[in-house]
């Protein structure tokens, strides 16, 4: 193989690893938003569990779990 040759391998093999690598940064961004998106959802919800714990009464304090289900039957 002649310098030529290997001078064309290596471009090629450049522009390869030059498109994973962007492949890679699509990906992350990608999970990130889902990420992102995932954490706006849970902090979400618990604004919600807090607002339904809040118009339970305080006798169901030692037991959340129950206070939402009297809540939701109710």
């Amino acid at each position: 193989m002649d310098v030529n040759e290997q001078l064309q391998r290596l471009l090629a093999l450049t522009e390869r690893a030059r498109q994973h690598a962007a492949e890679v940064d699509s990906c992350q961004a990608e999970a990130q938003n889902y990420v992102d998106t995932a954490e706006y959802d849970l902090k979400c919800l618990i604004g919600e569990l807090r607002d339904v714990l809040n118009l339970v009464p305080s006798v169901h304090a030692d037991h959340p779990e129950a206070a939402v289900r009297k809540a939701a039957n109710s």
